[in-house]
């Protein structure tokens, strides 16, 4: 029994065994960077190290006995997210992620684990939270993102087009927003896609051999590769690469440059550059361009010819013996020199003049500043043309012209006595003009007093036909009548009837004559009326539909206006009876102002207006030209509308008040 118990050494060695042990626990416990913290069920803290008290700036006997939710957090409560919890809960270790908050208000982004620790009978008793301090990862992730958003920035925000590209199998991986306008698809349309898919066929073997030389490293930077938009328009690129590992896969970062409108501009301009050396060779000019030294830059082959330079001299472009060589052909080669010399010495000059040569050639000079359109110079240019034809040229006319002058001074001589002549026989002419005019003015004037008067012979003999002869062929009816009521026998009542019945034809034919010499209805009711019953008896008549219309003004016309208008609409439906072929007339009255508008229409042939004073027309009736003669004298007009087969409308213009009635009534 006695042998089975421990030696009082033996104890004595495993309490120092356990002192070492419980120093060497104590040591790295308290000497870890860690916080280590004992914490019972009811939270609080029962034990914690040094590590603890340095994360929370805090020392450790001030810990102790306190909620650990309210020294790692400063909340009055259990923390949701407490890793302790759970881990007694759930007899298993737990962390978590927080942010610890110490008594100056500081924060400290802290990692958390945190074990389940039990009493001897296998109790919960509490949890062990070893807190770790995550400040510089956070800061780390921090810096991370904040590079991931610039690297993101400038590859969604540079202005060249971006393309990640899967080296062995060609296809895009990523596509900047620049890329995408270039080539006119979306990014997720531009990832379905590879290299060949956006290059023009025939064009696809170089493009591809250029970006399989740039994933081997051979170049850096190819130019003018064609790519392929998605409209199937083409533009050029500058595409410069750098060979990257993306997900552990080899890619290519192609930065595209839009150079098309680059490339448009250099194909105009070595298109303008052929043009222009074109036109330079085959201008009739001599052309020689020089920089602002005088040095020359470029001539053409007329240059050379024209001044007669041998062609080894040409080769080596030695200007002084191109000099010497154009001034020993010249009369005045100092003053060529000094006009040479002021230009390149007043660089904005141009300047114009004529070269004599020994031989008696003559050029012509021109020569202009060369400048951009930013106005920076760059030399001058000279023109020279052979105008020793064209001099010749103006001497003989210049003679011609001398000789011209002569005979036109003589001719001149001979117009001038034609001239007079011919004034003469003008001024006759005119006399003879003017006399005729007044002649067609006493004509026009006696015309309408003419008519007039005949107007009043008819007025009269109507009056007189129905004053007289009217009325005794009336009185004879009523006779007539009488003994035929008192006859004596049948037989003589029906001889009475018969001269009775033959009387009222002679009166109804009596009363048509006194309207066709001079209605009455025209004197008594007015003009309006008169042509009113003037459209009846044409529609009675003739057959025609004749229409009348008036515009219900009143219209005070002076009496031979009213005749002569008259007597003008009754021509007119006459010449529409015999010469429109109409089926319809309609004839309007209309008050304008102080003048009176009639108008005859139909729906006739119509005639050609330019014919209106031709002789078929002016031998109908009245006829259009003597109704335009007659309305000039009273101060009106006539108005002809007319095409063949659509019909005729004729308008009569006249004063109310009669011109010469005005100034009889100013004299009185």
């Amino acid at each position: 029994m006695r042998g089975s118990q421990k030696t009082k050494k033996e104890l004595v060695e495993e309490l120092q065994a356990l002192q070492e042990s419980e120093e060497i626990y104590r040591t790295l416990v308290e000497n870890i960077s860690l916080g280590i913290t004992l914490i019972d069920t009811n939270y609080r803290i029962i034990m914690t190290n040094v590590g603890q008290g340095r994360l929370l700036k805090k020392p450790q006997s001030k810990l102790v006995g306190k909620y650990c939710f309210r020294e790692f957090e400063k909340r009055d409560a259990v923390c949701s997210h407490c890793p302790g919890t759970r881990a007694m809960a759930t007899g298993c270790p737990a962390e978590v992620e927080t942010v610890g908050v110490r008594d100056d208000g500081s924060r400290l982004p802290v990692h958390i684990h945190a074990f389940p620790v039990y009493e001897a009978d296998g109790a919960v008793k509490g949890f062990i939270e070893v807190v770790e301090d995550i400040t510089e990862h956070k800061q780390a992730e921090e810096a991370l993102k904040e590079s991931q958003e610039r690297y993101k920035a400038l590859f969604e925000g540079t202005a060249e087009g971006i393309l990640v590209a899967d080296i062995k199998t060609k296809r895009f991986k990523y596509a900047n927003p620049a890329i995408c306008r270039m080539l006119g698809y979306t990014e997720e349309e531009l990832k379905r896609l590879g290299v060949p898919d956006i290059h023009p066929k025939d064009q696809l073997q170089y493009a591809i051999s250029e970006f399989e030389a740039q994933a081997r490293g051979e170049k850096v930077l190819v130019e003018a590769i064609p790519c392929l938009r998605k409209d199937g328009t083409v533009l050029y690129a500058d595409i410069s690469t750098a060979n990257v590992l993306i997900d552990g896969v080899q890619c290519s970062v192609g930065f595209f440059t839009d150079i098309t409108k680059r490339k448009h501009t250099e194909e105009e301009l070595l298109f303008k550059t052929t043009l222009l050396e074109a036109q330079s060779e085959t201008s009739i000019d001599g052309i020689l361009v020089v920089d602002g030294k005088g040095k020359s830059l470029l001539f053409n082959k007329r240059f050379g010819q024209m001044w007669n330079i041998p062609q080894h001299i040409l080769n080596t472009r030695d200007d002084e013996k191109m000099l010497q060589c154009a001034l020993s052909q010249l009369k005045d080669p100092d003053k060529f020199l000094e006009r040479v010399k002021y230009l390149y010495a007043h660089k904005d000059e141009k300047s114009r003049d004529e070269i004599l040569f020994k031989d008696g050639k003559v050029f012509d000079r021109y020569s202009s500043p060369l400048r951009d359109s930013t106005g920076k110079h760059y030399g001058r240019i000279w023109y020279f043309r052979d105008i020793t034809q064209r001099k010749h040229t103006e001497q003989e006319l210049e003679k011609a012209r001398d000789e011209l002058e002569i005979r036109v001074r003589e001719r001149t001589t001979e117009l001038e006595n034609a001239v007079e002549k011919l004034r003469s026989e003008v001024s006759e002419r005119k006399k003879a003009e003017e006399k005729l005019l007044t002649y067609q003015k006493q004509l026009r004037s006696s015309a309408s007093e003419l008519s007039l008067a005949e107007e009043r012979l008819r007025r009269k003999i109507a009056t007189d036909v129905h004053d007289h002869i009217s009325q005794n062929l009336a009185i004879s009816k009523l006779k007539i009548e009488s003994l035929t009521q008192s006859a004596t026998s049948p037989e003589l009542a029906r001889e009475l009837e018969e001269i009775r019945d033959l009387i009222a034809q002679v009166v109804e034919s009596t009363r048509s004559l006194t309207f066709e010499l001079s209605p009455p209805v025209l004197y008594e009711l007015g003009f309006e009326a008169a042509v009113e019953w003037l459209v009846r008896q044409t529609r009675k008549q003739y057959g025609l539909s004749a229409e009348f219309e008036d515009d219900g003004r009143t219209k005070p016309l002076d009496g031979n206006v009213r005749i002569l208008l008259f007597q003008a609409v009754r021509e007119l439906l006459v010449n529409v009876v015999k010469h429109a072929k109409a089926s319809s007339v309609k004839v309007s009255t209309q008050r304008v102002g102080d003048q009176i508008r009639v108008s005859v229409e139909d729906d006739g042939v119509g005639f050609d207006v330019a014919q209106v004073h031709s002789q078929d027309h002016m031998t109908s009736g009245f006829g259009l030209f003597n109704i335009r003669e007659r309305l000039d004298h009273i101060g009106g007009h006539l108005d002809i509308a007319s095409r063949a087969g659509k019909g005729t409308r004729i308008t009569l213009v006249a004063p109310i008040t009669h011109e010469k009635e005005k100034s009889k009534g100013k004299q009185k």
